[in-house]
């Protein structure tokens, strides 16, 4: 877990990852005052309401999706760029289902072939 510079703490957005290793994969702990540790190396951080309060008060995170928000966005550009994200996504969607269903028919007109083959070498089966 980076952490600010000394003298900047709004030095950027709060790091999340291992400052040893670079993993986010991190282990809270069950009380406020005992570190943050590393899953992969076991690299203690900062105390858990260190960066509580790191987060919370972090003005480049919104608190839902953890990205950073949008500056200056309206309501009205908002919904459109949610519409817009939603309208790409069903596409991505749409394009992975056929592609999933022309491997189907390709993988049982394979099988289909080789049943035949097999059929016509082994005609006793």
């Amino acid at each position: 877990m980076v952490s600010a510079p000394p003298g900047r703490p709004d030095a950027g957005p709060t790091d999340l990852n291992c400052a040893h290793c670079g993993s986010n994969r991190l282990r809270f702990p069950p009380t406020d005052d005992a570190p943050v540790t590393c899953e992969d190396c076991g690299t203690a951080g900062p105390a858990l309401h260190e960066l509580k309060d790191r987060v919370a008060n972090d003005p480049s995170y919104s608190r839902k999706s953890g990205k950073a928000a949008p500056r200056g966005e309206g309501r009205a550009e908002l919904r459109d760029r949610h519409e817009a994200e939603v309208d790409a996504s069903q596409a991505n969607l749409r394009e992975s289902i056929a592609e999933t269903d022309r491997l189907v028919d390709q993988s049982d007109e394979m099988l289909r072939r080789h049943r035949a083959e097999c059929d016509e070498q082994d005609p006793a089966r």
